[in-house]
């Protein structure tokens, strides 16, 4: 009589305890060959390579500086140039705008992968927000860079807030990733809606203008947004213009767990269909 035979059933394990995180940690060299796949495949055949980190912040910053701090004159507020000023907004923005990009069409890029093997699928919006982190410290060695030439010299004290508000901004858009890339793998015009909100959202952040331009009435709804608190952060440490928002930080903290936590939920509960509706 022949033994029994045994099953080995390998299904996905919660990321919201200890065992999703055991199982993403064994994960750990593919996360690793995911980051510098994707880093060869960005900067291969390039002339510029990393230098790409740099040309589209101080594009963004001359097209600013000349559209809205010279044609249409926004008023910074303080004696700080408008080309600092939209600069150090500017480097937070492509942070999250890029996160949220990358992460969010890890999975329709990668189905291939998604389709053929079982590994922890959190490992691919993770590995691509990861990529940016390269591009942020080239964003954030450009703005030391423009500071020293404006001369401005941000207090020592300050300058905490500055990982405060990076770190928040980087599980901001990992979670909003995380929604987004489960949504666009059942509905494909998530990925063209996106770039709408996403344009929407930059104008309703104070990217090319100052916060307290906006009116007083309208001030409570607006700092619902987590990027005002951010940007305000960068500025009030970097550039001197009035004190650091650390209850808006505070309130962005919170949002952020929350917008992450719910992207990871979603993302676990939507896993099981990827396969089939690729």
């Amino acid at each position: 009589m022949n033994p029994p035979l045994s099953t080995l059933v390998i299904a996905p394990e919660s990321p919201m305890g200890m065992a999703g995180w055991r199982e993403l940690w064994a994960a750990r060299d593919l996360w690793r060959f995911l980051v510098w796949r994707d880093l060869k495949t960005r900067y291969s055949q390039s002339v510029l390579g990393l230098g790409w980190a740099v040309v589209q912040p101080l594009f963004t910053m001359g097209v600013f500086t000349v559209i809205f701090g010279g044609l249409v004159g926004v008023k910074t507020g303080s004696a700080v140039p408008y080309a600092v000023f939209s600069l150090t907004a500017v480097v937070v923005w492509t942070f999250f705008q890029s996160i949220v990009n990358d992460a969010s069409g890890c999975l329709t890029t990668n189905m291939g992968l998604v389709t053929k093997v079982y590994f922890p699928r959190m490992v691919l919006p993770l590995a691509a927000v990861t990529v940016r982190l390269f591009d942020l410290v080239i964003m954030l060695v450009l703005l030391a860079a423009t500071l020293a030439v404006a001369r401005l010299k941000p207090e020592a004290s300050a300058v905490a807030a500055v990982p405060v508000a990076l770190l928040i901004t980087l599980v901001l858009g990992t979670g909003a990733g995380l929604w987004l890339s489960a949504l666009a793998v059942q509905y494909r015009d998530v990925r063209h809606g996106q770039m709408f909100l996403l344009q929407l959202l930059m104008y309703a952040s104070p990217v090319i203008y100052a916060a307290d331009r906006v009116p007083k009435a309208w001030q409570r709804l607006y700092s619902l947004n987590p990027l005002v608190g951010i940007i305000g952060a960068m500025r009030g440490s970097l550039l001197g213009m009035g004190p650091v928002p650390w209850g808006l930080l505070g309130l962005d903290t919170v949002l952020a767990i929350i917008l992450y936590a719910s992207g990871a939920w979603y993302f676990h509960r939507a896993m099981r269909l990827f396969a089939d509706v690729a």
